[in-house]
């Protein structure tokens, strides 16, 4: 088995220090506590792990934020530390001194770079891409137990699974509650549709 830890910022670097551990077929365990960084590095290493043939493991280990929480989705299994923490929200890029067809160009590639990370978390979680990019707008976390009961991870390390069920209708309660103020916020009914507070 392979073991990688991933614990700083996420460069073009770490990417390919993963990508170099990734060669043959062998069972990788990634160890996950970064605020996140690039996302096409994170991008990259996702799909790196996506398309390797042997089992890939992920445990949260603190927080996987940003590019960071991308990563995490490409675990055969997603584990959470007690405490950990993932964090969604949309893809940023600094500008400094850009001409207009150039802000243009970056707009352009951010929205492109963010449906392609709210099909990812959807693909996960077993929800609509539209709905994930909404809790990407919303800037969202979630705690080990929320990361669980919204589909984002399979389970908290030595704790006892609770209802599922349970979990999801109080996160969005208090979800629902957080964001009360947003026009466009969005919440779940009992029966877990997606309905966008106008």
């Amino acid at each position: 088995m392979v073991e990688i830890a991933i614990n700083n910022v996420i460069t073009s670097s770490t990417a390919r220090v993963v990508l170099d551990a990734l060669r043959g077929r062998e069972a990788v365990t990634i160890l996950l506590d970064s605020r996140g960084g690039s996302a096409f590095a994170g991008l990259q290493i996702y799909l790196a792990l996506r398309q390797h043939p042997g089992n890939v493991t992920v445990i949260v280990t603190g927080i996987a934020a940003s590019a960071a929480s991308l990563v995490a989705m490409a675990g055969d299994k997603i584990v959470m530390k007690p405490g950990a923490r993932l964090m969604l929200h949309e893809p940023v890029a600094t500008v400094e001194e850009a001409r207009v067809g150039d802000l243009k160009a970056t707009a352009t590639l951010l929205e492109r770079i963010g449906r392609a990370m709210a099909s990812a978390y959807a693909q996960r979680a077993g929800k609509r891409a539209d709905d994930l990019a909404e809790v990407m707008k919303a800037e969202t976390w979630f705690g080990d137990e929320e990361a669980v009961a919204f589909g984002l991870a399979d389970e908290v390390e030595g704790k006892r699974p609770a209802s599922i069920a349970a979990l999801s209708q109080k996160f969005w309660r208090d979800y629902d509650r957080r964001h009360a103020h947003a026009r466009g916020s969005i919440c779940v009914d009992a029966d877990g549709r997606f309905e966008r507070r106008r």
